[in-house]
């Protein structure tokens, strides 16, 4: 046999040594060893990601609307590095977080390689507070938002649409602001995606609303965030204050305020509004200490959450005007909000693991609110409300006499 026809076999097996490793290749791929866990690099394959929006705020007595502006919604795809994949599925906008209770609203969508998406980001530019009919700009610290997307993530297959929820679940926290108020937006999320079942047609499209209050798969959702938080002793002067608060849930908690709220159910309270207040006084520090505290005489109640509408689970900030607050970071400082005090991201609320008790103490003179009407001190042998603020509606309450 001559050398010219020995060269047809080894074609052959080039051949097919190729076509092997452009289909291991290829499998690799889909399986997310090499690049994207997605089909759309080879194929071209899209389907369409809508991001929705709702919202359980912590929201203060007098406070009736949060406006905040948000940056483009991104997406990424999963396994991808953390500098690419990125998509948006959601142009710039704002909305009114409390027109979007038990509501799903469509912020935006767009067409995306089909294949699982694991993350979404946002910015919250501003934030703006209604008080009492009055508009207030809101301080936001931390406020860039990445947060997972539950459950492994969002699946967009070829020619179809789906989405997810962003549950925002911001704190907004007033305080004193020389002889005016002012308010600080304590962001928080999460995100769920939409079960296929639950997906209409249409809901791909910027506007559309869905009422989430009879779908049992998002209190199902909702009941897996909430923590169980309680408040095992608490004394309060006006000029120190010492709380302790066990997690006696599975779930940590990120407690981001504590509130000292008046005795008197708040019917209509109006506001001085100035707004050329200067800067509050510097505020005092604080330490933290993990202990376990047996609960005093001083409490009378706590709640693990406050959504039911009766009196024994009502939202106490909503009923009662707020005396004085305090944010708390995640070192377990208590720091009352002025104008002066910026707080950087990662100092954003403290993290209370399961079973563990936590003890925050707070030294110096308490800035409280004061208008017309509120309350400008602590008094002592003055009965107040306490309340522990966390994420996705975990609080809890307790009473305290106020001593001298």
């Amino acid at each position: 046999m001559n050398g010219k026809n020995k060269t047809v076999p080894f074609a052959l097996v080039g051949v097919l040594i190729a076509a092997a490793i452009i289909g291991g290749v290829t499998v690799l791929q889909q399986q997310g060893i090499f690049g994207w866990n997605t089909t759309s690099g080879i194929l071209g394959q899209k389907g369409t990601l809508a991001a929705q929006i709702t919202d359980p705020p912590n929201l203060p007595a007098g406070v009736s609307n949060v406006y905040i502006s948000y940056t483009d919604i991104k997406v990424h795809v999963a396994d991808a590095g953390n500098q690419s994949g990125w998509y948006t599925v959601a142009q710039s906008g704002q909305i009114n977080l409390t027109s979007v209770l038990n509501i799903r609203e469509t912020l935006g969508s767009a067409s995306v390689p089909s294949g699982d998406f694991n993350l979404v980001t946002f910015d919250i530019a501003n934030a703006t507070v209604t008080y009492n009919g009055v508009n207030y700009t809101a301080y936001v610290p931390a406020n860039k938002i990445t947060v997972p997307i539950a459950d492994g993530g969002v699946q967009v297959q070829s020619g179809s649409s789906t989405g997810f929820v962003i549950d925002v679940s911001p704190t907004v926290v007033p305080y004193q602001n020389g002889t005016g108020i002012s308010f600080v937006l304590v962001p928080g999320a999460t995100s769920i995606p939409v079960p296929p079942l639950n997906w209409h047609a249409g809901d791909d499209q910027q506007g559309a609303r869905e009422n989430l209050s009879d779908d049992s798969w998002w209190h199902q959702n909702e009941a897996a965030l909430m923590g169980n938080l309680t408040i095992q002793s608490v004394t309060l002067t006006n000029s120190s204050l010492s709380i302790t608060l066990k997690n006696t849930g599975t779930n940590n908690i990120t407690l981001n305020a504590i509130s000292i709220l008046g005795n008197t159910s708040l019917i209509q309270m109006t506001v001085s509004h100035d707004s050329t207040s200067t800067t509050a006084s510097d505020y005092a520090t604080s330490t933290t200490n993990t202990a376990s505290t047996t609960q005093t005489s001083t409490i009378t109640e706590t709640h693990a959450s406050t959504t039911a509408s009766t009196a024994e689970g009502s939202d106490y900030e909503q009923e009662f005007m707020t005396v004085a607050s305090f944010q708390v970071l995640s070192n377990g400082t208590l720091v009352q909000p002025n104008n002066g005090l910026e707080i950087e991201d990662h100092m954003i609320g403290l993290v209370i693991q399961s079973g563990q008790s936590v003890t925050l103490t707070f030294s110096g003179q308490i800035l409280t609110i004061h208008d017309d009407i509120s309350l400008s001190s602590i008094t002592p042998g003055q009965v107040y409300h306490i309340a522990a603020l966390s994420e996705f509606d975990t609080r809890a309450y307790a009473n305290v006499t106020a001593t001298a």
